[in-house]
């Protein structure tokens, strides 16, 4: 698979992922400090609209391939409750976030 620069060399993702990364990071963005579970964060991107307002055809994903995203990207951590396959992300500031949004 080659991989693709995203926002000025951030983060390096597979093509095809490119626009979940970028709904994802947008999903972060908006929930800065609150933690979320894989269900609202799927639920948003199977429904993010684009600029003329139809349902974006290249976001729709499911629970399994977001918890992988969400896994390998450096701006969301996990917090674990205890029971397997249950808990919440929450989205952080790195000093690449900020360099992002300048």
């Amino acid at each position: 698979i080659t991989c693709k620069a995203l926002f000025r060399g951030v983060a390096l993702v597979a093509t095809n992922h490119v626009f979940r990364t970028k709904a994802m990071l947008e999903y972060g963005r908006e929930n800065i400090g609150k933690m979320f579970t894989i269900r609202e964060i799927v639920l948003f991107l199977n429904t993010y609209k684009t600029k003329s307002g139809r349902i974006h055809r290249q976001t729709q994903t499911n629970a399994y391939q977001m918890g992988s995203l969400l896994g390998s990207h450096p701006s969301f951590i996990y917090h674990s409750d205890g029971k397997k396959g249950q808990g919440y992300w929450e989205y952080i500031i790195t000093d690449k976030n900020k360099i992002m949004e300048e």
